[in-house]
């Protein structure tokens, strides 16, 4: 398949989602309205929504996976529901040095954003490959127990921006009988210097097409 690299180059670049993220642009910040712990309602006229079932649970696997990328795991977490892509709710576990988005229906790790890379400054030139880039994708992405059966690495365009500040974004497109899925892939954005994780963003939800006809 082809290899999908593309630099993206911003001083504020925030959650690494994307499209396929918790919002449609690259942004760490939720809306706070969008918010809600245990059995709060959700501003807007969302229902009550219920209890956090197995919270310590979810802490064990994000733990986990923030070991595996580099990630601090320490500190104290705080798990929430918080409405995600597509209209999707996920369960949200964060410390005060990374996020991570379960589905709640099947449990996948869907988002994660490093957000103490935020809060830092960074030598951000390019010192990774465009090979090494997207090894690093896979590897991350198998960290969380993601698959990436049926989907193609695509692209590999670097785009510079004003100030030349860079992050390195991995996209993978789901594909069904060399058809891609409009909505569905991931992408994995990278720091360009190091290789070092600064979030991914996961969807490979949507129903198989009935007809692939054009």
């Amino acid at each position: 398949g082809l290899v999908a690299v593309i630099v993206i180059c911003t001083r504020q670049l925030g959650n690494n989602g994307g499209e396929f993220g918790p919002q449609s642009k690259v942004s760490t910040a939720y809306s706070r309205s969008q918010l809600v712990t245990g059995s709060a309602t959700v501003p807007g006229g969302m229902p009550d929504l219920p209890s956090i079932p197995n919270k310590a649970e979810y802490i064990r696997r994000a733990v986990n996976f923030a070991k595996a990328v580099g990630w601090d795991a320490g500190g104290e977490y705080e798990v929430k529901f918080v409405r995600g892509v597509f209209g999707l709710r996920f369960l949200e576990v964060q410390n005060d040095d990374y996020t991570v988005d379960f589905d709640e229906v099947t449990r996948e790790i869907r988002v994660a954003t490093s957000k103490s890379f935020h809060r830092q400054r960074h030598d951000l030139s390019i010192k990774i490959s465009e090979p090494e880039a997207a090894k690093l994708a896979k590897q991350y992405l198998k960290a969380a127990g993601l698959s990436l059966d049926n989907a193609k690495l695509q692209g590999n365009k670097p785009v510079l921006y004003a100030n030349n500040d860079c992050l390195w974004r991995v996209t993978f497109k789901r594909m069904y009988n060399g058809y891609p899925y409009s909505n569905d892939g991931a992408l994995v954005t990278l720091n360009p210097s190091d290789g070092s994780l600064v979030g991914f963003g996961y969807h490979f939800k949507s129903p198989k097409p009935l007809s692939t006809d054009v």
